[in-house]
This record gives structure tokens, sequence and C-alpha cells, in this order.
């Protein structure tokens, strides 16, 4: 059992990848090598953990050449490298990537141990429409750190509250959800992100990319940040950078003493909700 830490570092690495229509295997291999430089940099600031976005790796999974050429298994090639880089510097990581599960894709993240170990993995539940041709998710995960209970999401599950509110009831002090997105939807996302965090007493952290969308022609803005449980938002600029926050899981207890709607629940008038 771990004694638990107040103070997590984060580092949030806002990533220009090469995002192209038909996206191949090189392409991914091209990636990789930035996510690792980027790594690289952000372990001069002494990070716990840190958080790429979403298809940093291989561009959005609706454009990529070969779905079955870019994917890969869990563990595979890509987590393996990160493993070596949070063994080296003693963090975690999180990352999304393509799955393939015999003749199933995913969008899915991960979270690797400082012994480079994957701890978790959660298969996205919410596929934006644009892929909604992967396989769906079928549940929300929690992996246990010495910081307290972690907590994923992938961009647009940050769009519905009982994704969020099912982590925070597993136990989830701080939610990160890598992300591809426009301004428009940034800004939609903040605003979800706030209300996530106020309602479950919780940090989220979402990472998006820098660059074009390589199917719509989109700009895609960066703009990562963090939520705080009282809606507050820390918010990067529109070029690629490493960002770092240090959190101090004291606050949500502190916050608790005014504001605590969790506790005030009524589980048992919910469960129509299921029927509708």
């Amino acid at each position: 059992m771990y004694k638990t830490k107040n103070l997590l570092r984060v580092g949030l690495i806002q990533m220009d990848p090469v995002l192209k229509k038909r996206a191949e295997r090189e392409d991914k291999k091209v990636n990789l090598g930035k996510a690792l430089r980027l790594i690289n940099q952000a372990a001069k600031e002494s990070p716990d953990i840190v958080c790429f976005p979403e298809f940093a790796f291989t561009g959005p999974a609706s454009t990529v050449l070969s779905i079955e050429e870019i994917s890969e298994t869990i563990p595979g090639p890509i987590t393996e490298a990160l493993g070596k880089k949070a063994r080296e510097y003693s963090l975690y990581i999180v990352a999304n990537l393509l799955e393939r599960d015999e003749d199933r894709h995913f969008n899915s993240n991960v979270i690797i141990s400082p012994k480079g170990e994957i701890i978790g993995r959660y298969r996205k539940v919410h596929l934006y429409p644009p892929e909604q041709f992967l396989t769906l998710g079928s549940r929300f995960l929690v992996c246990e750190t010495e910081f307290g209970k972690i907590g994923m999401l992938i961009c647009y599950d940050i769009a519905f509250p009982e994704s969020a509110r099912i982590l925070a009831l597993k136990g989830a002090k701080i939610v990160f959800c890598p992300t591809m997105g426009p301004a428009w939807l940034l800004e939609f996302f903040k605003r979800c992100a706030q209300a996530r965090a106020i309602e479950n007493q919780i940090y989220l952290v979402v990472v998006n990319v820098v660059g074009t969308h390589p199917g719509t022609g989109e700009k895609i803005i960066g703009k990562s940040f963090v939520a705080y449980p009282t809606g507050e938002i820390t918010e990067l600029g529109e070029e690629e950078q490493i960002f770092m926050v240090t959190i101090d899981f004291k606050e949500i207890e502190n916050i608790k003493k005014r504001w605590w709607p969790l506790k005030d629940r009524h589980p048992e008038t919910y469960a129509e909700i299921v029927k509708l």
C-alpha cells in the first residue's frame, strides 16, 4: 500500500507532431523520436508525470493510410520505448495511441510507471464521429500510484459528465485527458473541464496537439490547460512547449470543507437514467 504524497509535478507536453493525410509507419517513427526528445527536455524540470496529446504518434485515426499498418499492440514498440524513458528518469508517462487487438482497433491511453511498466490502459468510450469505425471501450479506469488514484479520459469523453463522475467515485484525484482539437472545440472542452473539476473535486489535465488537422484542414491550436477543483484554469499558448505545474492535493480537502456535493448524492434516485 502506498504512502500518499500530496505534491505532484505534472509536465504537459504540447507536441507539434507530423500530421498528414495517409500517414504511414515512417511518420510514426518520426513522431516517436520527437516524443522521446521532448521527454529528455521535460526531465530537466523533474516532473513526476508527463502527458502527451491525443494522436501525437500517428495523427487522427480517420486519416492514416492503413489502420492495420500504423496501429500496434499494447505492449508494443511505442510503449517499450516510452517505458525505457520512464525508467531512465523515474517518472510516469501518459500516452495516447492507436491500439490493435486482433481484428479490433481502439483509441487508447496507457500510463507507464517509473519502473517502465504499463499499469493501466484506457480505451476511449465516447468516439468522436470521424473515428466511430473504431471499437468502443467499455469501462473507465483509475490507477493506483503513490500520489493517489489517477484517472484517464480521451478528448470527447470530457463532454460527458458521467465519465469524470465515475472516475471520481472510483477515487481519482486527477484525470488526464489527451486531446486533438481546434480552437472552437477547445473552448467547449475548457468549459466542460471546469464543470467536471468543480462538481467532482478533481484536477483535470487536458493536453492538446499543435498543428493542422490533416483531414479537415483546421488549425489545432495547442492551448492545453489544467482545470482546478475551484474551476480556475491554467492555460498554455499556441506553440509547441513543455509546461510544468505543481499540484497540491491538500487543496482538495480544503475545498471540501466548503463545498462537497459528492457526499450529498442520492444514487437511489438515479437509476432511471439508464432507461432514458
